[in-house]
């Protein structure tokens, strides 16, 4: 496998820009996806996205400004030509605050003192009400399914059940009407 030196970051960009996959493009280049990224990342620079320094001390400075605005260490390594290691550890020295545990890129909670770079996405998931709520199976104590219902749906069977059981009433008492008029 080539080292990531011997691999033009140009051709990164090329093969990446007419649509190809980060895998097809690793596969090509003989490196890993990663690796492919950081490439691009190098090759996509431009001058007005550089971060530069007169001095080291200001190099310093511009990484650290960089990392409070929420870049990750991969592109602010390809964007000042510099390891991640060294970004790190040049974020150490002027924030005074520790380069590992930032999270940003990866999820979970930041740091106190980061703000998140992304803006947060409402769901659109509905909730589940208990109305919706469907009957449960379980067996009942002769080894028979009954059915158990939500306490909505108990109440309201039990606001239905006097009005049934007025209508099996007339319905019957007009059966015994009828079978005393027919045995009569």
């Amino acid at each position: 496998m080539p080292k990531t030196t011997e691999v033009d970051p140009k051709d990164i960009k090329k093969l990446r820009d007419e649509g190809l996959s980060w895998a097809a493009v690793a596969e090509k280049a003989g490196v890993s996806a990663g690796k492919c990224m950081f490439l691009y990342e190098i090759a996509s620079t431009n001058s007005k996205n550089r971060i530069t320094g007169g001095t080291d001390a200001e190099l310093k400075k511009a990484i650290a400004k960089a990392r409070k605005e929420g870049l990750s260490w991969g592109i602010i390594a390809a964007r000042s030509g510099q390891t991640v290691g060294y970004c790190q550890s040049a974020y150490e020295e002027v924030s005074g605050k520790p380069a590992l545990g930032d999270r940003v890129g990866k999820g979970g909670r930041l740091p106190s003192g980061m703000k998140s770079a992304a803006k947060p996405v409402k769901s659109t998931a509905k909730k589940a009400t208990a109305k919706k709520a469907a009957a449960k199976k379980s067996s009942g104590s002769d080894g028979t399914k009954t059915a158990k219902k939500s306490s909505g749906a108990v109440k309201k069977a039990a606001k239905k059940a006097p009005a049934k059981k007025a209508a099996a009433k007339k319905s019957s008492a007009k059966k015994a009407t009828a079978s005393s008029e027919s045995a009569s």
